[in-house]
């Protein structure tokens, strides 16, 4: 699901860094967890891959079936991935989206 299986023999050291991500994303999704905390996935990845990871990983959490709460500090990468936003400052809800 992921597209790690090839990784399987590697040590994390060898890993990209969007080959960490991946295998870090299976690893949670192999427990089958009801509700998932993301806290910023995608952040350290250059453009090009975080624009991959982020349409795979929406098609992953589709077809998985999860609620995910996805932390993010970029409002643009929130809008892509997520049908529902919520902004905090300082531990309070400021709007919702």
């Amino acid at each position: 699901m992921v597209q790690v299986k090839e990784l399987k023999d590697s040590y994390p050291d060898q890993l990209s860094g969007g080959q960490q991500k991946r295998v870090a994303l299976a690893r949670s999704l192999a427990v089958k967890p009801s509700i998932l905390l993301m806290d910023e996935p995608l952040t350290s990845l250059n453009l090009e891959l975080k624009n991959q990871l982020m349409d795979d990983l929406r098609n992953i959490l589709d077809k998985f079936g999860s609620t995910v709460i996805y932390v993010t500090h970029d409002l643009e990468e929130a809008e892509s991935m997520t049908d529902r936003i919520v902004r905090l400052e300082e531990g309070r809800i400021l709007c919702t989206s």
